[in-house]
């Protein structure tokens, strides 16, 4: 069962982890897909979502632009949660094929993804190889981390 106490430590690992140095080198090598690997997509995410600085007691006719990115003050209630990760299209990817709407999921998935550019068809295959060896390089750091 998701309980908050577990949501909170699965919040706690998940911005631990991207602090880190080897994660931030890694987000930024991705590029123009850096929201893919921070803020990533979780759950906790959803929960912990951030107004982005606005008022809502003073936003009575629009929604206010939210951020799906975990650094919320409190948790929002988990089917509200998962109904904006729904309307996101990103629900399908962070619970079992089994979840059934409406009912608390019992476990989710944490998505995060990274790129590591290689290389261009055109290029030479020791320009590939020294690309390839850096790509090996910041990987091995960041698991070591």
């Amino acid at each position: 069962m998701l309980t908050s106490g577990l949501l909170r430590e699965v919040l706690s690992l998940e911005t631990e982890l991207k602090a880190g140095s080897s994660w931030q080198q890694l987000c930024k090598a991705t590029g123009d897909y850096e929201p893919a690997c921070s803020p990533g997509f979780s759950i906790v995410n959803a929960l912990w979502f951030d107004w982005n600085g606005q008022d809502l007691a003073l936003s009575t006719t629009q929604y206010p632009e939210v951020k799906i990115n975990g650094e919320g003050d409190e948790a929002m209630n988990m089917n509200a949660a998962l109904a904006l990760l729904e309307s996101r299209g990103v629900l399908e990817w962070l619970l079992p094929k089994t979840y059934e709407d409406g009912v608390d999921p019992t476990y989710s998935s944490s998505v995060f993804r990274f790129y590591l550019k290689r290389g261009l068809m055109t290029d030479s295959e020791e320009v590939l190889s020294a690309q390839t060896a850096i790509n090996d390089e910041t990987y091995r750091a960041f698991v070591e981390e």
